[in-house]
């Protein structure tokens, strides 16, 4: 089953999800995803790997706007990790 994806969500809808997050983790004896920024460019780069390889996948059944918020999603997380490179050096 595939979660579907809104076309738009409320600003209530999203402070309720950021709670519902922050206290599912303070709850959690799980580390967090990244615990070193090294870790957080390691995943984030397997994760557009993955993307880019599937790229024709992702944007099976999606609408052009879908489509466009992806591709700027990902030209986002690009960003962040030039920044990451940039800090490191």
């Amino acid at each position: 089953m595939e979660a579907s994806i809104p076309d738009a969500i409320s600003h209530r809808s999203l402070q309720g999800l950021l709670k519902d997050a922050v206290a599912d983790q303070a709850n959690s004896d799980k580390p967090s995803v990244a615990e070193t920024p090294a870790e957080w460019a390691a995943a984030l780069t397997t994760l557009m790997q993955e993307v880019s390889a599937g790229s024709d996948r992702v944007a099976e059944g999606r609408t052009p706007q879908q489509v466009m918020a992806l591709g700027a999603c990902r030209a986002h997380l690009m960003m962040a990790l030039q920044a990451l490179k940039a800090v490191q050096q």
